[in-house]
C-alpha cells in the first residue's frame, strides 16, 4: 500500500510502520529500501518538497504451519510527535488492514456450474476448471507440484465428455493438468447428450472430477473437487403437431366440414400419421391431401417429408344419415401417431385427434343464424347477419309444392335501428321476408341492419331483429320452428366527440404575466362546432385574446368556431393575470369552455370540454429569493466555497416603466477572521 501528505507540510515529516503481528507478516520493503532489519519498525520521511509523493511499503504473508484459518491484522502507521509542522504534529495516519490467507489444507478448485441442459440431439454445455493458487510445494522445485484431475460421466448413456480444452482425453479418459505456470488459466470441458433411443423423460446425471492423490503441493493432495451436475433432454416424444379447428359441423345431409395437419418443427425423417373416423356411421373421411379417391378402410395416412413438413394438408369429412331420431352427435378423426420414423422427436408423438358433431336431421329442422357482425350507431352505420336452412326443406311426397319454408323479420324497436337490406328476400323496415326453397336452402342470406338516431343522450341501447316461425310450411321439420332472434346495440353517438384541451403555458401574476393554452377537436364534425370560453374569476385573470382576435369586449364570453375544414387547427386562448392590491396569496381560478348545443353533428351536440385551471402568483408582497448552500466548508489554507443567489420573478412595478425597480442585496462576512467574500459575479 502507499502513504503521502494531504497538503504540504512546513517542515519535514517522519512517520513509523510496524506489523501488529509478524507471526501473519512482515514488512519487507519501505520506499526504495528492501534491505530492512528485524526490528519490525521503519521510518517514512516526507520532505517539503516530496510530500506529495506516495511512498510504498510492501508486506509478506508469513507460513505458520497451522490451520487456523484467515487471520486479520494490520500494519500500524505512527504519528510524528517531533515536526514543527503543528498541522501534522501527533497527526495519527490510519493503519492498513490485511488478511493472512491460512493455506494449511485450503487448495480450492473453481468449478463453474453446466453452462446449459444436453439433450439427445448431442446438444453440448460447458464448464470451467481453474485452481485458487499457484500449485508450490514450497521446496523451490516444480517437480511433483503439478495438480492432475481426473473426469468421468456417471452415466455414458446420458452424456460424454467431448472435449477438454488445456486437457486431454475424452468420455471416460479426460485429465485436466494444473502447472506452476497456467494455474489460473480456466480450462474449458465440453460435454454432449447421448441418444438412449428410450422415451424415458429428462435424465440427470454427473461429471465426476477426481481428486489428485498424488501432487507434492500439500494444498491440493486429496482435495476433491465439486463435481458438475448436467441434465440430459429427453427428445422422444418432443415434436408436435398443428391440428387446426374443424371448419363446421357436418349433419345428415351431407354436409362436409375439414381440418388440416401440420408438422410444428422439421424432422429429420419423413413422418406418417394416420386418420380414421371413431363412428363411420356419423361421418366418413373422403379425402385426405389431395387424394379423394379413398377406399372403405377407414384408415388413410398423412405423409410429411423434411421439405413439406410445414405445408398443412388438409382431411375433409362427409356427415351421414342413419335415419334416426338420435340427436347431434359427437364423434371425432382420430390422428394415430408415427411409431416407425427414424426422428426421435416425433417417434410415438400422439397427435391431437379432430372432435365433430353431424346434426341430427331426422325431425330436428333447424336455423343456422349467425351473430350480428358488429354494433350500428346513431350515424346509420350498418351490421349484417346471415340466415341458412340446416337441410333441404321437403316433405317426402314427390312434391315441392308447399315445401318452402318462408321466415318474417322486424325490429323490436324502428326508433334504434331497422332493416334496410335482405340480400336473397325482400321487404325492409317491418316487412322483411326470407323464403327458402329446395333448391337454394343452403344458400346464405345476409339481413343488413342500419341504426337510427333518435337526437336522445340516452346512451347506447339493445334491440332485436325478431325472426318469426314458419306455420304453413309443409315440411314438418321446419313447421313451428322458431329461428333464434338476433341481438343488436345501437351505439348513442350524443356527447361522443371530444375536445383536445392543452395545459396552460405557464401561472399568470399581479404584473399581468399572461399564460395560454389551446382547444381543438378529436375528429372531424358533420357541422361546425362553436365553443364558448369565460373566466371564472375577472379579479383575478382575464382572457385577452381568442383565435386570432385581441380586440376583445368586457363581456367574458367568447366563442371558438370550428368548421368542418379547421376542426383539427389548434386556437389559442391567452389569459392576463389581474392586481387585486391584496395579499391573499395565489389564487387559484380556471377559463370555463362551454359546449355547443345547437350543433347539428350530433356527436359533438351538449358535449361538454375540459376547463383549462390556471394560478395567479399574488405579488403584494412574496417576492423570493432564491439562495443556494454553500458548496462546501473554507479552510485555512484560503480554500473557496461558492454560493448563488437569483431572484424569484422580474422586478417590475407594474408602472411600465423600469425606473427604479432594480433590486440591491447589499453582504458582510458575520466573522472576517474565519472567512471573507473574495469575489462577486454579476455584482
Amino acid at each position: 500500500f502507499t502513504v503521502s501528505l494531504k497538503s504540504a507540510p512546513t517542515d519535514n515529516v517522519t512517520v513509523y510502520v510496524a506489523s501488529s503481528d509478524t507471526t501473519e507478516g512482515i514488512i519487507n520493503r519501505v520506499g526504495d529500501n528492501s534491505s530492512l532489519d528485524s526490528s519490525n519498525l521503519f521510518a517514512l520521511s516526507f520532505t517539503t518538497e516530496s510530500w506529495n509523493s506516495p511512498q510504498t511499503v510492501e508486506v509478506t504473508g508469513q507460513w505458520d504451519n497451522l490451520s487456523d484459518g484467515d487471520q486479520s491484522y494490520a500494519i500500524l502507521v505512527y504519528p510524528d510527535n517531533t515536526t514543527s509542522d503543528k498541522n501534522y504534529l501527533y497527526v495519527d495516519p490510519e493503519d492498513a488492514p490485511l488478511r493472512n490467507l491460512d493455506l494449511t489444507d485450503q487448495g480450492t478448485f473453481y468449478v463453474s456450474q453446466i453452462s446449459g441442459d444436453t439433450d439427445e440431439n448431442q446438444q453440448s454445455a460447458t464448464f470451467t476448471v481453474r485452481l485458487s493458487s499457484e500449485p508450490n510445494s514450497g521446496d523451490n522445485s516444480t517437480s511433483g507440484d503439478n495438480v492432475t484431475i481426473k473426469m468421468r460421466s456417471s452415466d455414458t448413456g446420458e452424456g460424454v465428455i467431448s472435449n477438454v480444452t488445456g486437457g486431454s482425453g475424452n468420455d471416460d479418459n479426460s485429465t485436466l493438468v494444473f502447472t506452476s505456470s497456467d494455474w489460473s488459466a480456466e480450462r474449458t470441458v465440453t460435454v454432449k447428450g447421448v441418444s438412449d433411443n428410450f422415451s424415458d423423460g429428462d435424465q440427470n446425471y454427473t461429471i465426476i472430477l477426481s481428486q489428485d492423490n498424488h501432487t507434492t503441493d500439500l494444498k491440493f493432495r486429496y482435495v476433491d473437487p465439486p463435481d458438475v451436475s448436467v441434465k440430459n433432454l429427453d427428445l422422444t416424444g418432443k415434436g408436435d403437431y398443428y391440428v387446426s379447428a374443424v371448419s363446421r359441423d357436418t349433419d345428415e345431409n351431407g354436409i362436409k366440414g375439414f381440418f388440416t395437419v401440420s408438422l410444428k418443427s422439421a424432422p429429420t425423417d419423413n413422418v406418417t400419421v394416420y386418420v380414421a373416423s371413431s363412428d363411420t356411421t356419423e361421418g366418413i373421411i373422403n379425402r385426405v391431401g389431395d387424394n379423394s379417391s379413398l377406399d372403405s378402410s377407414n384408415l388413410f395416412a398423412l405423409s410429411f417429408t423434411t421439405e413439406s413438413w410445414n405445408s398443412p394438408q388438409t382431411v375433409e369429412v362427409t356427415g351421414q344419415w342413419d335415419n334416426l331420431s338420435d340427436g347431434d352427435q359427437s364423434y371425432a378423426i382420430l390422428v394415430y401417431p408415427d411409431n416407425t420414423t427414424s426422428d426421435k422427436n416425433y417417434l410415438y408423438v400422439d397427435p391431437e385427434d379432430a372432435p365433430l358433431r353431424n346434426l341430427d336431421l331426422t325431425d330436428q329442422g333447424t336455423f343456422y343464424v349467425s351473430q350480428i357482425s358488429g354494433d350500428t350507431d346513431e350515424n346509420q352505420q350498418s351490421a349484417t347477419f346471415t340466415v341458412r336452412l340446416s337441410s333441404e326443406p321437403n316433405s317426402g311426397d314427390n312434391s315441392t309444392s308447399g315445401d318452402n319454408v318462408t321466415i318474417k323479420m322486424r325490429s323490436s324497436d324502428t326508433g334504434e335501428g331497422v332493416i334496410s337490406n335482405v340480400t336473397g328476400g325482400s321487404g325492409n323496415d317491418d316487412n322483411s321476408t326470407l323464403v327458402f326453397t329446395s333448391s337454394d336452402w343452403s344458400a346464405e342470406r345476409t339481413v343488413t341492419v342500419k341504426g337510427v338516431a333518435d337526437n336522445f343522450s340516452d346512451g347506447d341501447q339493445n334491440y332485436t331483429i325478431i325472426l318469426s316461425q314458419d306455420n304453413h310450411t309443409t315440411d314438418l321439420k321446419f313447421r313451428y320452428v322458431d329461428p333464434p332472434d338476433v341481438s343488436v346495440k345501437n351505439l348513442d353517438l350524443t356527447g361522443k366527440g371530444g375536445y383536445y384541451v392543452s395545459a396552460v403555458s405557464r401561472d399568470t401574476d399581479e404584473n399581468g404575466i399572461k399564460g395560454f393554452f389551446t382547444v381543438s377537436l378529436k375528429s372531424a364534425p358533420t357541422d361546425n362546432v362553436t365553443v364558448y370560453v369565460a373566466s371564472s374569476d375577472t379579479t383575478e385573470g382575464i382572457i385577452n385574446r381568442v383565435g386570432d382576435n385581441s380586440s376583445l369586449d368586457s363581456s367574458n364570453l367568447f366563442a371558438l368556431s370550428f368548421t368542418t375544414e379547421s376542426w383539427n387547427s389548434p386556437q389559442t386562448v391567452e389569459v392576463t393575470g389581474q392586481w387585486d392590491n391584496l395579499s391573499d396569496g395565489d389564487q387559484s381560478y380556471a377559463i370555463l369552455v362551454y359546449p355547443d348545443n345547437t350543433t347539428s353533428d350530433k356527436n359533438y351536440l351538449y358535449v361538454d370540454p375540459e376547463d383549462a385551471p390556471l394560478r395567479n402568483l399574488d405579488l403584494t408582497d412574496q417576492g423570493t429569493f432564491y439562495v443556494s448552500q454553500i458548496s462546501g466548508d473554507t479552510d485555512e489554507n484560503q480554500q473557496s466555497a461558492t454560493f448563488t443567489v437569483r431572484l424569484s420573478s422580474e422586478p417590475n412595478s407594474g408602472d411600465n416603466s423600469t425606473s427604479g425597480d432594480n433590486v440591491t442585496i447589499k453582504m458582510r462576512s458575520s466573522d472576517t477572521g474565519e472567512g471573507v467574500i473574495s469575489n462577486v459575479t454579476g455584482g
